[in-house]
C-alpha cells in the first residue's frame, strides 16, 4: 500500500455490491453445509465469485452472454486440464497455449484479461489435481447463473463497457505483443515445474500467483509483487486466526459473508487490500469444501507459493526489461 496514496472512502455502489457478493457467496456456502454437500456449495460460491468479478458493465443481454459463455470456457478448460492429467507433455503444451492467449489482452481489456486468467487457472488447477468433475462443473455454472441473476435484479450497474469491442480490438491486433505473450507462459511453466520439484503440496497456486501478479507495465508489476506478498501474508494470517479461534460452521459462514461484502471495495481501492481479502476468502471457501490439503495445512503452502511465484515474476521482469532495451522492436 502506498502511504502517499490514501484509500478512497467506501461509496454506496461499494455497499450495494458488497451485499450482492455476500448473497452470491454466502447463500451457496450455507446451503451446501445445510444439505450435507459442502463441496458443491463451495463451488457454487466460486462460480458466483467468478461471475461478479468478471461481469462487464454492459447491457443485460451482453452481460448475460459474456458471463455465461465465460463460465463455460472456464469449465471447458478445467475439463481439458483433467483430460491431460497424467500426460505430461500434452499438459505442458496446453498450458503454454492457454497462457499465451491469456497474456494477449491489454489491461484496459478488463473482461478478456480476467477471462484469460480464469481459464488458464482452471486448466492448471485441474491438471494438477484440483477437483474437476461433472457435478462440480454444474455447481460452478449454477453459481455463475445465480450471481448473474442477482446482479441483473439489482439493476444498479450502468452500461459503460462492451465485451464485443474488446474482442474486436484484440482480434484487430491491439494486444500486449509477442514478448509478453511468450514470457508469461514460460514463467508459469517454470514456476509450476519448480513447485513440483520442491514438492509443494499445491503447486498450482504458484501458477495462479504468476498469472495475477505479472503485468506488462514493469513499474506496476514491481509494485504488485510487493503488495501481493504483503496482502497474501495478511490474508493467510487472517484465515489462520479465523480457523483457529473461531471454529465451527456458523463463524466460518459469517466470516465468508463479511469478506465477500468487503471484496468489491478492496478490488476498487487497493491491490494490497484486495490480495488480503481474496486470499482469506478463497482459503475459507476451501475450508468449507474440506478439500484434501485444505484447512490449516493449505494456509502455509499458500504463502510459500506466493513467494515462489513472485520470485519468478521478478526474474521475468528483469529479462523482459533487458530484451526491450536491446531489441527495440519489442519495446
Amino acid at each position: 500500500m502506498d502511504a502517499t496514496r490514501p484509500l478512497p472512502s467506501p461509496t454506496r455502489a461499494d455497499m450495494r455490491r458488497g451485499v450482492l457478493f455476500a448473497l452470491a457467496l454466502g447463500m451457496p456456502a450455507l446451503g451446501g453445509i445445510a444439505c450435507g454437500e459442502p463441496l458443491l456449495g463451495a463451488f457454487v460460491a466460486l462460480g458466483g465469485l467468478f461471475a461478479l468479478t468478471i461481469d462487464p458493465r454492459a447491457r443485460a443481454v451482453s452481460r448475460t452472454v459474456a458471463v455465461l459463455a465465460g463460465a463455460l470456457l472456464v469449465i471447458g478448460c478445467a475439463a481439458l486440464g483433467l483430460w491431460f492429467a497424467g500426460h505430461r507433455w500434452a499438459a505442458l503444451s496446453a498450458l503454454l497455449l492457454v497462457s499465451f492467449l491469456a497474456g494477449q489482452p491489454k489491461p484496459e481489456h478488463a473482461y478478456l484479461s480476467l477471462l484469460g486468467k480464469y481459464a488458464a487457472s482452471a486448466l492448471v488447477l485441474a491438471e494438477l489435481g484440483f477437483p474437476a468433475t461433472m457435478a462440480l462443473g454444474v455447481a460452478y455454472f449454477a453459481g455463475a447463473v445465480l450471481a448473474l441473476a442477482l446482479a441483473l435484479a439489482a439493476g444498479f450497474e450502468q452500461a459503460t463497457a462492451s465485451p464485443w469491442r474488446e474482442i474486436g480490438a484484440v482480434l484487430g491486433g491491439d494486444t500486449n505483443g509477442p514478448l509478453y505473450g511468450l514470457t508469461l507462459p514460460l514463467t508459469i511453466l517454470l514456476g509450476t515445474l519448480s513447485a513440483q520439484a520442491l514438492d509443494f503440496v499445491e503447486p498450482g497456486w504458484v501458477a495462479l500467483t504468476i498469472l495475477f501478479v505479472m503485468h506488462v507495465d514493469d513499474a506496476l508489476a514491481w509494485r504488485r509483487i510487493r503488495e501481493r506478498i504483503i496482502g497474501t501474508v495478511a490474508g493467510v494470517a487472517l484465515a489462520w486466526l479465523l480457523l483457529v479461534f473461531l471454529p465451527g460452521n456458523w463463524p466460518l459462514l459469517a466470516s465468508i459473508a463479511l469478506l465477500s461484502a468487503a471484496y468489491p471495495y478492496a478490488l476498487r481501492a487497493d491491490y494490497l487490500a484486495f490480495s488480503a481479502v481474496v486470499t482469506a476468502l478463497v482459503l475459507l471457501l476451501i475450508d468449507v469444501a474440506r478439500l484434501p490439503g485444505g484447512d490449516l495445512g493449505l494456509v502455509g503452502w499458500r504463502l510459500w507459493a506466493t513467494l515462489l511465484g513472485c520470485a519468478w515474476v521478478g526474474a521475468s521482469l528483469v529479462i523482459m526489461h533487458a530484451l526491450r532495451r536491446f531489441i527495440p522492436r519489442w519495446r
